[in-house]
């Protein structure tokens, strides 16, 4: 239960019954508020998580991870600032901004591990339709700007945006593959799982969800 009052300003509130809601409400919207400013001043940093070959026992690429610190007391993770992103629509806007940090920090760890083979995994969202025909274009404009061997590229898809559009996924795949960038489909097994469409679909690579296994 709630109520709707509007105390004498501009703007309306809204007050429930139960104060755990008004926590939990409130929390949401400082975090939202918080993002929202980190965003619009860049204050995004790019964490990278090593991948292994297997048979060398040596790192052969990263993998990009978004994070940011907020100015505020409230407990949260990542998670949970990437699920407010989802509603406000600004993941893209996130892997827009991570994919740039890591393309421009690429030649920095090549010389750091000695490696000019080296990869970078970078996350591109495909939430809808609308957003899905505008990221990728950006996203291969934002590649081939990028100034490095495509071939050291890996972007990373989430299995349920290929069932939103399969032509137009396929064809931006094939782009994507034409520049020497390997596409991996991520959490697989989380989604539809289904190993039909994979012959469709001539990604590099699957990476399994654990629950899945």
């Amino acid at each position: 239960q709630t109520l709707i009052a509007n105390p004498n300003s501009d703007s309306s509130a809204i007050y429930y019954f139960d104060r755990r809601f008004t926590k939990r409400f409130n929390r949401k919207e400082t975090l939202a508020k918080l993002l929202k400013n980190a965003l619009k001043k860049d204050q995004i940093e790019v964490f990278y998580q090593p991948i292994f070959d297997m048979h060398t026992m040596r790192i052969s690429s990263f993998e990009s991870f978004f994070r940011v610190l907020l100015d505020t007391s409230l407990k949260y993770n990542t998670q949970d600032l990437i699920t407010i992103a989802e509603e406000f629509d600004w993941v893209d806007e996130i892997d827009r901004k991570v994919a740039k940090i890591s393309l421009s920090d690429l030649p920095k760890l090549q010389k750091h591990f000695k490696n000019p083979s080296l990869g970078i995994s970078i996350n591109r969202s495909l939430a809808n339709d609308r957003v899905n025909k505008c990221s990728l274009e950006e996203t291969i404009e934002l590649l081939v700007n990028s100034n490095i061997d495509l071939k050291t590229v890996t972007l990373e898809l989430t299995e349920s945006s290929f069932f939103e559009d399969n032509e137009q996924q396929k064809l931006w795949v094939e782009k994507l593959q034409a520049l020497g960038v390997k596409v991996a489909l991520d959490d697989f097994g989380t989604g539809y799982s289904s190993f039909s469409y994979l012959k469709d679909f001539a990604v590099n690579t699957v990476k399994l969800d654990r629950s899945f296994v």
